[in-house]
């Protein structure tokens, strides 16, 4: 049996910085994910990140690269970082181009069950202003 336990959150802080994505759809804060009973592995990472907001002039553009890291105790083999794509914004006198990133990555990362995650994510590069990110873990 499969389980999907999904955290997300949103984060206006600057490039590099890691913002723990503990809140479930409606902004609520669930905390860490504890890793189900009878799982002994995570087995895809479904994963998706958004510019929500925009404070690039005309001309300018902005965006970089997508990181996920994993810690906590449920993760046998220690913290995990996996690079998960990238994000670009190009703005010009009729409008902005953007790109919206969705990653499925099947993965074999060993779990304790009981014991907990925390998801956190950071872009790099320019600062894009709001991005919103969501990670979905699949324990098998």
């Amino acid at each position: 049996m499969a389980y999907y336990i999904t955290r997300a959150a949103q984060s206006t802080a600057a490039v590099n910085t890691l913002v723990n994505l503990v809140n479930d759809s409606t902004g609520t804060n669930l905390g860490a994910i504890q890793v189900p009973t009878g799982v002994s592995q995570v087995v895809q990472i479904l994963f998706s990140m958004a510019d929500s907001t925009h404070t690039q002039p005309a001309g300018a553009s902005d965006g970089g690269n997508i990181h996920l890291r994993l810690s906590g105790n449920g993760l046998v083999q220690g913290q995990q970082e996996l690079t998960l794509g990238a994000m670009t914004t190009a703005f010009t006198t009729s409008g902005a181009t953007l790109a919206f990133h969705f990653a499925a990555v099947p993965c074999a990362i060993p779990v304790t069950p009981g014991n907990t995650i925390t998801p956190a994510a950071a872009m790099s590069g320019v600062d894009t202003g709001t991005q919103e990110y969501s990670v979905t873990l699949v324990f098998q």
